[in-house]
């Protein structure tokens, strides 16, 4: 038998109004005042009072005995019926003290609470201040004080709203250790989790200037749950009619989950209300700030880490990059992925000088097969060693295979074992490399003695060795920084018994920490207005004839603000796989720049066409290698586009179909092969100027 609920419902209603409201508290008291007042007129109206009536009427009577206990006091009991003076005084005290409980008790107590609740509202993050005009941080990482940190160094008037679900007090603790005091106050906390869309809805997400969705990268669904928190953004970025922020940044833990944001639209609906749609990847990003800028910066303290092509590598310099990353985490992974997108020269004649990126693993056998399942399409066309032997291409042969210009190699065995260190201590005194260490092991502590346990011939060969360190990087650098001050000669005995020295050495000068959580991401994204205009040229050169027509000379002339405000309304339009493809060639600048100064050009407007040709040819292996990491393959015979005996509109579809829909490029081919896309590559690298302009501004002469 079903029973039915019994329950106290006037308890129940009573005790949720005086725990949810103050206002309901306020309109309480007032309902019972009201109350009170009625009951005192009716009574006032029914007694005399003679003499101390003083011409108040019997409502100001009832307010009178209400809120003064002195009101007895004022009463002429002789006014009264003997009989009746009993009632007087009864009615009068009580009225009295029902006056003293709630003027006197209750008010105070709900004023006196209030202002307790408003200090625990704000304590536990419950309120959020803010109107317009903001940056929102939803979620919490060790990667938010940097976050924080140059946004408030960015704009000085700029408030922060960090949504996260841990404990405010617990919260504010965190950021008091990390954060400068005169940005805590520009830091307003709300409790909350980030898939409410209650919680979301209290944070005026489209009247803000940049959202980041963060989330705590150490949880299992991170990335699931970041997803399922940008569908709600964008479904109330939608209903706001009109208004939205700048950018939306989201991060991203996974590499697949990553790799997938870089080459598909999930969030199109997004860029197509005006918001610029930001992934992220720590990995990744430490990735661009190890190779592509060269230095971190840790609490204002900028710290630089070498090239790793030096000081650039020459079309006629015979030696080659050589990528050693000991470990196949993670990081260690993502790095030399990336490594492979940006690594390219002009030395590569087809055969020689190939950027070599090397795994040294205890588990190589099985890692390798990983690695190479992942990257399938770009080992489809290109070899991989194994130890000491060459693997063909899993696909294609002959003049289809081995024309890129990166390679992976596999090793397997310890660190620490002899027959490693003595293949380390070969490639440190091989002169024909550019030799570099990344320690990537998730063991901070094992990197740490990994690097004091090298061979010796790889402190004095000046090799960088990157450590990576979880947290703290104040050891390592504090540990370069006083060794690249105190270097001195190596004194040897030269054949004829006299002392002779060498160049200054000192053991720690080249090991640099990195990969360190609370260090990373460029809210100004620096390199991406590079990206913007490398994105920029391609519109112009496709869609217009302004490259034909001004050329080099012509563009130099144009309004840089102009450019600059037109390439990133084109860009926040533009698909992601397109955004990356100019990403990643604005990477390569900085690695063309080098190598054009290792020549001793300073005018880079006037290139010579054969050097313009050979450069061409590094774009291309470039764009090809990061085609093929990013999932886009080669065609076979029936899918190549070069193949088709069509018009040029049905070619053009026919690759459009392929391309987008299918991730087949026919353009994933030996450069000699290719048709007039040439001239694009080569126009990439005739712009570079103009790129520098655009990015830094005219130079001073």
């Amino acid at each position: 038998m079903k029973r039915k609920t019994k329950l106290h419902g006037w308890l129940l209603k009573f005790d949720r109004i005086f725990s949810e409201s103050v206002w309901q508290q306020i309109l309480v008291l007032i309902g019972i005042f009201l109350v009170a007042l009625v009951i005192g007129w009716i009574v006032c109206s029914q007694l005399t009072f003679g003499e101390s009536a003083q011409n108040l009427t019997f409502w100001e009577w009832a307010l009178y005995i209400l809120i003064d206990g002195n009101a007895l006091n004022t009463l002429y009991m002789d006014d009264f019926p003997e009989g009746g003076r009993r009632w007087v005084m009864l009615f009068v005290t009580l009225g009295s003290l029902l006056g003293v409980i709630l003027f006197g008790g209750m008010l105070i107590s709900i004023f006196t609470n209030m202002l307790e609740r408003r200090i625990e509202n704000y304590r536990s993050g419950k309120k959020t201040y803010l109107i317009s005009g903001h940056t929102v941080i939803l979620g919490y990482d060790e990667i938010v004080p940097s976050i924080i940190r140059q946004v408030c160094e960015s704009d000085d008037q700029m408030y922060v709203l960090l949504q996260s679900s841990l404990a405010s007090e617990e919260l504010r603790e965190k950021l008091q250790v990390s954060i400068a005091q005169e940005y805590d106050e520009r830091i307003i906390i709300k409790n909350g989790h980030r898939t409410s869309l209650q919680d979301l809805l209290g944070l005026r997400l489209a009247k803000a200037c940049n959202i980041y969705v963060v989330g705590d990268r150490t949880t299992e669904n991170h990335d699931a749950m970041n997803i399922e928190c940008l569908d709600k953004i964008a479904e109330l970025l939608e209903q706001a009619g009109g208004e939205h922020p700048d950018t939306v940044t989201a991060f991203f833990e996974n590499a697949e989950t990553y790799a997938a944001m870089q080459v598909t639209d999930l969030f199109e609906n997004l860029r197509q209300i005006g918001v610029e749609f930001v992934p992220f990847n720590f990995y990744v990003d430490w990735a661009k700030q190890m190779f592509v800028d060269c230095n971190y910066t840790d609490h204002g303290v900028t710290h630089n880490y070498p090239h790793l092509d030096r000081t650039g590598i020459t079309p006629d310099d015979n030696r080659h990059i050589h990528l050693v990353i000991v470990g196949t985490s993670t990081f260690g992974v993502t790095l030399a992925v990336e490594a492979a997108k940006m690594l390219h020269f002009p030395n590569f004649d087809g055969k020689n000088h190939k950027t070599e990126i090397t795994f040294i693993d205890q588990n190589a056998d099985t890692e390798s097969q990983v690695f190479i399942s992942r990257y399938r399409h770009f080992f489809e066309v290109e070899s991989y060693r194994y130890e000491d032997e060459l693997k063909p291409a899993t696909k294609f042969s002959g003049k289809d295979a081995d024309f890129l210009d990166v390679e992976f190699g596999f090793v397997k065995g310890d660190i620490y074992s002899p027959e490693i260190q003595k293949q380390i201590n070969q490639w440190a005194t091989d002169d024909k490399q550019l030799l570099s260490l990344v320690l990537a092991m998730s063991d901070s502590r094992q990197n740490i003695s990994v690097a004091m346990s090298l061979p010796d011939e790889v402190y004095e060969s000046c090799v960088p060795v990157f450590v990576r360190q979880n947290t703290s990087s104040k050891f390592l650098s504090k540990l370069q920084e006083i060794s690249a001050v105190h270097q001195y000669e190596k004194m040897m005995i030269g054949a004829d018994g006299q002392i002779i020295s060498s160049k200054p050495v000192s053991r720690y000068a080249n090991i640099y920490p990195f990969g360190m959580t609370d260090i990373v991401f460029d809210v100004q994204k620096r390199t991406q207005l590079m990206a913007e205009c490398i994105n920029y040229l391609y519109h112009l050169y496709f869609n217009t004839t302004k490259v034909a027509d001004d050329g080099l000379e012509g563009m130099m002339k144009y309004d840089r603000q102009e450019v600059l405000q037109e390439a990133h309304d084109f860009w926040k339009k533009c698909k992601e796989s397109d955004q990356w493809s100019s990403l990643y060639g604005a990477y390569n600048i900085p690695f063309r720049v080098r190598t054009f100064e290792a020549m001793g050009i300073n005018d880079l407007s006037h290139l010579d066409h054969g050097l313009v040709e050979r450069m061409g040819i590094v774009e291309h292996n470039r764009w090809t290698v990061e085609k093929l990491l990013m999932g886009f393959r080669k065609p076979l015979p029936h899918e190549d586009s070069y193949n088709l005996k069509a018009d040029a509109k049905t070619v053009n579809d026919f690759k459009k179909n392929n391309n987008k829909r299918h991730f087949i490029h026919s353009d994933i081919r030996p450069y000699d092969q290719l048709d007039s896309i040439q001239e694009i590559d080569k126009e990439i690298v005739r712009f570079i100027p103009w790129f520098l302009k655009m990015v830094n501004g005219p130079q001073e002469p």
